[in-house]
């Protein structure tokens, strides 16, 4: 899909930018924190930013 194009590559700068913190990243991406974990499940960003932040934790 298209929306998938430009969707995982601005999820991921968000987590990047807010090192990795869902309630900033979510809030930079106007979504709540939930949609935003759901993303990244269907993404596959979870285990990357878990890895490497903690942040995320199933």
């Amino acid at each position: 899909m298209v929306t998938e194009v430009f969707e995982k590559p601005t999820i991921e700068y968000a987590l990047k930018k807010t090192s990795g913190n869902l309630t900033k990243a979510s809030d930079i991406l106007g979504i709540t924190r939930s949609t935003l974990r759901k993303k990244m499940t269907k993404y596959s960003l979870a285990q990357i930013h878990c890895a490497k932040t903690n942040a995320y934790r199933k």
